[in-house]
């Protein structure tokens, strides 16, 4: 889950996003992002795929915005393991 558009937002993350909102409709949303052992200095969500390559923090922070978009300003809480 690394590649990027051209907002440099990771694709299949909000792809993810968008099918819970849609098919999971709730009042309240949890986000929860795992290093899985890369390590919170490095990112998230390791990507086998494309060497090994991982979501960055800045890469989450940019992305904010539009997950706020996504979930139709209901509320929701962010939290990285």
């Amino acid at each position: 889950m690394t590649e990027k558009d051209e907002e440099g937002n990771v694709i299949e993350l909000i792809d993810l996003i968008t099918e819970a909102v849609t098919f999971y409709p709730a009042k309240q949303y949890a986000l929860i992002i795992c290093g899985h052992g890369g390590g919170p200095l490095w990112g998230f969500g390791e990507d086998e795929r494309n060497d090994d390559d991982m979501i960055i923090s800045a890469d989450l922070c940019r992305m904010m915005p539009v997950i706020r978009g996504i979930l139709g300003g209901k509320k929701a809480c962010f939290h990285r393991i």
